[in-house]
């Protein structure tokens, strides 16, 4: 199954790990492929940079979490 998630599920699951989101998208990876269109990947990473996100998010996590997807 091929499943395509918008950067605002993305960004809910990273911020909130018990969130509906992030339930969403750990069952998503479990059971299918999640595509990502350069678009997407480059505007969650311009979300997460975004200094609001500092406090709830460390750019090691950030790097990480953009390398495993």
């Amino acid at each position: 199954m091929r499943i395509v998630c918008d950067t605002n599920i993305v960004i809910s699951a990273l911020l909130m790990d018990t969130s509906i989101p992030a339930q969403a998208l750990t069952k998503a990876e479990a059971q299918g492929v999640i595509l990502y269109s350069d678009e997407v990947l480059e505007e969650i990473a311009a979300v997460l940079s975004r200094p609001k996100f500092a406090r709830y998010i460390d750019e090691d996590d950030i790097i990480g979490f953009l390398a495993r997807i």
